[in-house]
């Protein structure tokens, strides 16, 4: 299609270019109008050439102006940490900061960390301890009921979750609810109505009774290890909170059904009492002190910061930002920038404070250094009218196999010293162009 075809005259060349040669007699008809397509695309990445730079600078500024992570002493001073949480650090009042440079206030911290982990192990093992007498007591009863279904009692409950059906009983109302309610009902139900097997079934009655109060006490001493843990250490979470209401209202189910009778004196019940006894006075008194013990470390740790922003918060929230910024603008000197020196970092740091993703509190010092070298790449972009000078040329050597401007003709018009023939010659090499931008350069170059 485009054979034959000529462009006019003022055709602009560009990135398809078109040579016009046409005062050139021995050059070929191929290189005088042809059409040349570049065979690769120019892209251009950020290099981040600033980045490491603008990271130490930051690392830096941060170690001068904060010194010490008064939240978090043991991770330290990091580009991990995000701008909010410096923002928070540099606002710091006086005092804090003079605890941190006694190291007074890691030692706060170390002493509250230290109880914290500690109570919350302890917590779970006393939990676990007290939790395996339950499950024995609940195997028992379930021996129990296994015995009771082979006495004739029917509508019994097992503890281990798979029950006969129980979904069915409670929607007919045949079921009591926890299986030690259920199966101690069925039983006095079944003596009441005169059942066969009714002289058997009373001293299994007394141990369902006995297993009752066993449960009882069981959730007595949670509830009351629970509390403690409300008050002391959880502060009234509400999910603490939920589970201490669980807890009482099984411990008021259990203890009302255990007190509607006279206890037996069953031999295995004063076994499990006093195994829990034991359990309370080894283990779940020391947790509860322990848990004074954080209390107090707490409140020792609030008293430090009910008080930790200094009295201009608003003034100083926004000061860790502006100083950062302005601090980069004046350690860094970007030298591809065509701006130079003081008028390339006075306009780095205008656009530095009016870059919205450098007003992101969200993100990390890490992401902040990120888009100030990114701010920095894009300056240089535009102080060379956005023509990246990182750029180079990108076609193929085509162009140096077939253009050859130094013929006879040239080096006639340029070297016969006539000023005239000089300006022609140096016409016809300005009319040739090169898709490679440093051939060209250098051919002209040359004869400069």
């Amino acid at each position: 299609m485009l054979k034959g075809t000529q462009p006019p005259i003022w055709q602009t060349p560009g990135r398809l270019q078109y040579y016009k040669a046409e005062m050139e007699p021995y050059l070929p008809d191929e290189i005088k109008w042809q059409i040349r397509m570049p065979n690769r695309i120019a892209m251009r990445e950020l290099k981040n050439t600033y980045l490491d730079q603008i990271q130490q600078e930051t690392h830096k500024f941060v170690q001068e102006k904060i010194k010490h992570n008064l939240l978090n002493p043991s991770k330290g001073l990091s580009l991990d940490l995000s701008v909010k949480e410096a923002e928070i650090l540099m606002s710091a009042n006086r005092s804090v900061r003079d605890l941190a440079d006694k190291g007074e206030l890691q030692k706060i911290h170390k002493r509250f960390n230290d109880l914290h982990e500690r109570i919350e192990i302890d917590y779970q093992n006393v939990r676990n301890s007290i939790g395996q007498v339950l499950l024995q007591i609940e195997e028992k009863e379930n021996q129990i009921v296994d015995q009771l279904r082979e006495l004739g009692v029917q509508k019994l409950r097992r503890h281990d979750g798979h029950f006969d059906d129980p979904k069915f009983f409670d929607a007919m109302g045949l079921s009591f609810g926890h299986p030690s309610f259920n199966n101690l009902i069925m039983v006095e139900t079944a003596i009441q109505n005169g059942h066969p097997n009714a002289e058997q079934l009373k001293p299994i009655q007394a141990k369902l009774h006995a297993y009752m109060g066993l449960q009882a006490r069981y959730f007595e001493i949670k509830v009351e290890l629970r509390e403690e843990y409300v008050k002391k250490v959880a502060k009234g979470d509400p999910y603490a909170l939920e589970e201490l209401k669980k807890l009482t209202n099984h411990r008021d189910r259990f203890q009302g059904n255990y007190n509607r009778y006279q206890p037996l004196g069953d031999p295995e019940y004063q076994v499990y009492i006093n195994i829990l006894g034991e359990i309370y006075n080894t283990k779940i008194r020391k947790v509860i002190e322990d848990f004074t013990e954080y209390e107090k470390a707490y409140n020792e740790r609030e008293r430090v910061y009910h008080h930790f922003m200094s009295e201009q918060t608003n003034e100083a929230l926004t000061t860790f930002k502006e100083e950062l910024l302005q601090h980069l603008a004046g350690s860094i000197v970007v030298k591809e920038h065509r701006e130079r020196y003081q008028k390339e970092q006075f306009d780095r740091f205008l656009s530095s404070m009016a870059d919205l993703n450098l007003q992101k509190n969200n993100q990390t010092l890490q992401q902040f250094c990120s888009e100030y070298s990114r701010l920095i790449e894009h300056n240089i972009f535009l102080s060379h009218n956005c023509s990246s000078p990182h750029i180079e040329a990108n076609y193929d050597d085509y162009q140096e196999r077939t253009v050859r401007p130094l013929n006879a003709t040239i080096f006639y018009y340029f070297f016969t010293g006539d000023r005239r023939s000089r300006t022609i010659a140096q016409w016809m090499l300005s009319a040739i162009r090169y898709p490679n931008d440093k051939v060209r350069r250098a051919y002209m170059r040359f004869f400069a």
